[in-house]
C-alpha cells in the first residue's frame, strides 16, 4: 500500500448547490458577519419572535413550541403576512423590515427577534481521518472543525496535502 494517502474533503451545501450560480450576489455563508460583525442570517438558522402584547405573533408560543426556521429558499412563513425573505439580512435588519410590515396592520408594533439555532450545513471528510463520512457543522464551519468532526487524522495522513 502507499504510505502517501490523499485527505479529501468535499464541503458540500446541499441546498445551495443550483440557487449560488443563478444569484449575481449570493449572500455569505452561515457563520459570516456584515463587516461590522453582525451574524447574516442563512438557512437553517431558527428564529424567536416577541411581538410584544401579541402572543399569537410571538414565536414560540403555546401553540407553535419552536421559533420559525429559514428555509432552503431564503423565506419563513409568519402569520398575516406571508413569505418574509430572511436570508441574506442581519438580525437587526430582519427586526426592522418585520416591525415595518406589522406596522402596516398593528399600530406601532415592538419587536425582537433572536437566533435560537445555527442553522447547519451537511459536508463530507473523506480519506486518512479515523471516521470518515457526512457530518452537520453548525456556526463554525473551518477545515479543522471537519477534521475534528471525523475524529482527527490516521497515522498515514500527509497533513500538508489537504484539499
Amino acid at each position: 500500500m502507499r504510505k502517501w494517502l490523499f485527505l479529501l474533503m468535499i464541503l458540500v451545501i446541499l441546498p445551495h448547490t443550483g440557487a449560488l450560480a443563478a444569484e449575481p450576489n449570493p449572500a455569505p455563508v452561515s457563520g459570516a458577519n456584515d463587516g461590522n460583525g453582525a451574524y447574516i442570517l442563512h438557512p437553517g438558522d431558527m428564529l424567536s419572535i416577541n411581538v410584544f402584547g401579541y402572543p399569537e405573533l410571538s414565536f414560540p408560543n403555546q401553540g407553535h413550541m419552536e421559533g420559525l426556521t429559514i428555509r432552503p429558499d431564503g423565506k419563513l412563513t409568519y402569520p398575516f403576512l406571508g413569505e418574509i425573505a430572511a436570508k441574506g439580512m442581519t438580525v437587526k435588519d430582519f427586526a426592522k423590515l418585520l416591525s415595518e410590515q406589522l406596522g402596516e396592520i398593528y399600530v406601532n408594533p415592538v419587536l425582537s427577534v433572536n437566533i435560537m439555532r445555527f442553522g447547519t450545513d451537511r459536508i463530507y471528510v473523506l480519506g486518512e481521518v479515523n471516521q470518515p463520512g457526512a457530518y452537520e457543522l453548525d456556526k463554525s464551519r473551518n477545515l479543522l472543525d471537519a477534521i475534528g468532526a471525523a475524529r482527527g487524522w490516521t497515522k498515514d495522513a500527509a497533513k500538508t496535502k489537504v484539499f
